[in-house]
């Protein structure tokens, strides 16, 4: 078994790893139709190593890893999974398409806000749907907050099913992510942190905070804000893609599936005017690396409207100049009033001005009136004179 094409006789889906010097990002495909189910990025170390592990194994237990590079970047990866008697087989590197600002160019999709609004209401309300189906399950106003939900805060689908009422803090905008809840093959569902092991808030819209408001009213703190519609449990991914897919055929995304709502709410930040540490916080990355690595070629993107902000900032700080200069030169030629508070030219002169005082006072007492008397008057500034 040496070639992709004798995998694909064999196992159910094929882990397909893509390996760069700090991440590696990784696609499960399924073997028969080559359509992708799933897609991961993860530090290239141990940790990553383990998670690509589990990635895996939540889509098939019968499955081969097809790696780009194993004596290279993907040589750590390459022993983990023989350590762990997986089939890996080595693929050679394709060319790579042109780079920009470092990064290669991921076919990653990205939905605009009206794609996602379509597919949400196309995943609650389908337009076909199945005459066998029950009728409170052919509509399904959950999967229009789902689909929302993912698109719009970019969790990961596995920390969004495992998110619990008291987890939800509308009053501040934020869902609290501390847990992720994945089938994996034999197991059942397994309950741990999210990937990268850190607890972290997300912010939710205020558009959908009211909506989520109205939805989790009458929910306990430890009842699942999405959870299954007959018994209650976890939302799985492979439960919501029937739905998902229909949906995104409906619109005319067809082999959209679910993972790509997170590269869609990165890319939605990002032209929100996001930077990579908000990016980062917002989808639990481990580092700005893994961002930049997957992401980077969105930051491009904006490098016009970067040179656009500087020109307008440069503009108001030049029209601000100007407008202190003239404000100067008016301040010069205006005429300048001799005392404060006249407008029609200097004061005219006081006409003298004698005030009378009292010779003596009762009892003869002294006082200053009458230590006065007797003194020069004294010239005023404007030549008249104030006698006692």
């Amino acid at each position: 078994m040496n070639s992709l094409t004798d995998l694909r006789e064999v196992v159910d889906v094929v882990i397909g790893v893509d390996t760069h010097v700090h991440t590696h990002s990784a696609a499960a495909v399924n073997a028969a139709t080559g359509g992708v189910l799933d897609e991961i990025t993860v530090e290239a170390t141990a940790e990553g190593y383990a998670q690509l592990v589990e990635f895996a194994g939540e889509h098939a237990t019968l499955r081969a890893w097809a790696i780009e590079g194993t004596g290279g970047h993907g040589a750590g990866l390459s022993r983990h999974l023989s350590d762990r008697q997986e089939i890996v087989v080595e693929l050679d590197r394709p060319k790579r398409a042109k780079r920009r600002n470092g990064v290669d160019r991921h076919e990653h999709r990205y939905l605009s806000h009206d794609q996602v609004e379509d597919l949400a209401y196309a995943c609650g309300y389908p337009a076909d749907a199945s005459k066998f189906s029950s009728y409170d399950t052919r509509t399904n106003e959950m999967y229009r907050l789902v689909v929302l939900f993912l698109a719009y805060t970019g969790v990961r689908f596995g920390e969004m099913a495992a998110l619990t009422a008291a987890r939800l803090d509308l009053r501040r905008h934020r869902a609290i992510i501390a847990a992720s809840v994945s089938p994996v093959s034999g197991q059942g569902l397994v309950w741990g942190p999210p990937k990268t092991h850190g607890r972290r808030e997300v912010s939710i819209p205020p558009f959908l905070v009211a909506e989520l408001r109205e939805y989790v009213s009458g929910k306990r703190g430890d009842d699942l804000v999405f959870a299954g519609i007959r018994n209650g449990a976890p939302l799985r991914v492979s439960t919501c893609r029937t739905a998902f897919g229909a949906a995104a055929k409906a619109i005319g995304v067809p082999d959209l599936y679910p993972h790509q709502l997170r590269h869609t709410a990165a890319s939605l930040a990002i032209a929100s005017g996001a930077d990579v540490k908000v990016v980062q916080q917002m989808l639990g990355h481990a580092s700005a690396t893994m961002t930049l690595d997957t992401y980077g070629h969105l930051f491009g993107d904006r490098l016009d409207e970067v040179g656009s902000a500087m020109d307008a900032a440069r503009r108001t700080s030049q029209e601000r100049r100007a407008a202190l200069r003239a404000g100067v030169a008016v301040a010069r030629v205006l005429p300048q009033p001799s005392s404060p508070g006249t407008e029609k030219g200097p004061c005219p002169a006081l006409p003298q001005v004698r005030i009378p005082c009292l010779t003596r006072t009762p009892d003869g007492i002294r006082t200053r009136a009458t230590a006065l008397r007797g003194r020069r008057a004294r010239p005023l500034h404007n030549g008249g004179q104030l006698g006692y």
